[in-house]
């Protein structure tokens, strides 16, 4: 699912997957030193305390006025990361891959694409926030991400919160529901669901793209929360119910285009699908 800015009293949410997504905005204060959360997991049985941190600290200034070096760098990834997209798989035009203006923020896994100074650097760049996954959704890529959202972007996030390898019906993570309950601007959701990216760029080694693959997206009808979220705050809903709410009624929508993506890939490959 994806959240697609319209305008400033009305912002769409959208987002992209292999499965379901949904994509959101947030900011948050900068810090030039390492940002480091430590926590304590209730599951914990050798009490001990498990600790997250970003290794190279957080990586983006104030976006309020950023410096001219980070816009140049923004303006010479993001074109580049575009025409790859385009060239391997994406429905979008290559003037909205150019434009880094447009383009979607999208939280990243932090130890994976945010290990090395270069990748934090380079992926930071492109428009990726590192998220912390394991310690909840209050967090500062979630905060970053509603800022975005307050300020009429659009950001693409990824339920599930991490990649589906067996494909099996994962519940949904909740940041999607703060991002939608909590924006300043309730967004319109985008959702949609893409079957066949696995076999574009394999989850198994060797990671080589592969071209002449088969792809089927399925994009639903975009979905607006604000009757149900003004409904919770009129009623102070407490806010884990109300996530999970919202989260539950976005998974059912994606479950859905899931089933009918599917049905029409399978199609497809047998040759049936106009």
């Amino acid at each position: 699912m994806e959240y697609i800015p319209l305008k400033q009293e009305d912002i769409p949410l959208r987002s992209n997957e292999t499965g379901g997504s949904t994509s959101v905005l947030s900011s948050s204060e900068i810090e030039d030193s390492m940002q480091e959360v430590k926590i304590h997991p209730k599951e914990a049985t050798d009490g001990g305390e498990k600790q997250f941190s970003l290794r190279h600290g957080w990586p983006f200034p104030d976006m309020t006025n950023p410096p001219l070096s980070f816009r140049i760098r923004s303006a010479i990834i993001i074109p580049m990361v575009g025409t790859f997209s385009k060239v391997l798989m994406s429905i979008l035009r290559l003037r909205e891959l150019w434009n880094a203006k447009k383009l979607r923020w999208s939280p990243a896994a932090h130890d994976i694409a945010f290990t090395k100074r270069f990748h934090s650097w380079f992926f930071s760049a492109g428009r990726c926030v590192p998220i912390i996954r394991g310690i909840g959704v209050y967090q500062r890529a979630m905060d970053f991400l509603l800022d975005r959202l307050k300020e009429g972007e659009w950001v693409h996030i990824f339920p599930e919160g991490k990649v589906n390898m067996t494909q099996e019906h994962m519940r949904f993570k909740w940041g999607v529901g703060r991002l939608i309950y909590e924006s300043p601007v309730c967004p319109i959701v985008l959702p949609f669901y893409h079957v066949g990216m696995d076999a574009v760029l394999p989850n198994k080694a060797p990671y080589i793209p592969r071209v002449g693959k088969k792809v089927t997206v399925l994009i639903g009808e975009p979905m607006d929360f604000k009757e149900i979220v003004a409904e919770m705050k009129a009623k102070q809903e407490d806010p884990t119910t109300a996530r999970k709410i919202i989260t539950d009624k976005i998974q059912e929508e994606i479950w859905r285009l899931r089933e009918r993506a599917e049905e029409l890939h399978e199609k497809m490959l047998q040759g049936r699908c106009c």
